[in-house]
């Protein structure tokens, strides 16, 4: 119910100048105790280049989240689920990773649609927010198979956002 309200009543972004890497730390140190029990391990990763950025703090926390909550689902028998950030020129890519048996070409082609889900309990909203979370920042995000299985879900952000009029 929480994630059908969020996606009706989409708030305002409120940027304020952010250090990212230390979301991502924080976002892992809430997560670790859910992953602990679901035995997996999960490694954070931060390049100490990535800039201070204009985010709106709580948005991209729960765009991110959704992600990492979608790499653990994937992990239901153990595994690692991996977040990092790094510095590529003018962008900032956010990444998590995860070991599990990965997404096929035809569920690829409708992840980021509304309601469309694989989960018998799933609401299908999940990466539709993180999408437009993403976008609300300038950026984009994608997904690609790891090579020997798993997926990676990455946000690319612009170092510099460019305001909206």
């Amino acid at each position: 119910t929480e994630e059908y309200l969020a996606f009706a009543r989409f708030p305002k972004p409120h940027f304020e100048e952010e250090s990212l890497n230390h979301l991502l730390e924080e976002l892992a140190d809430f997560e670790q105790p859910v992953a602990a029990r679901q035995g997996l391990t999960l490694r954070v990763d931060v390049d100490p280049a990535v800039p201070l950025m204009e985010i709106d703090r709580m948005l991209l926390r729960q765009a991110v989240l959704n992600l990492v909550k979608n790499g653990r689902e994937a992990l239901s028998r153990g595994g690692a689920l991996t977040i990092t950030s790094r510095l590529k020129g003018e962008q900032v890519e956010i990444a998590v990773t995860d070991t599990g048996p990965g997404i096929s070409q035809e569920v690829g082609e409708r992840l980021f649609e509304p309601f469309f889900t694989t989960k018998p309990q799933g609401t299908g909203l999940g990466l539709s927010i993180a999408r437009q979370i993403t976008e609300e920042h300038g950026g984009e995000l994608a997904w690609s198979k790891r090579p020997g299985g798993g997926t990676t879900f990455t946000i690319r952000l612009p170092v510099k956002r460019a305001v909206r009029v």
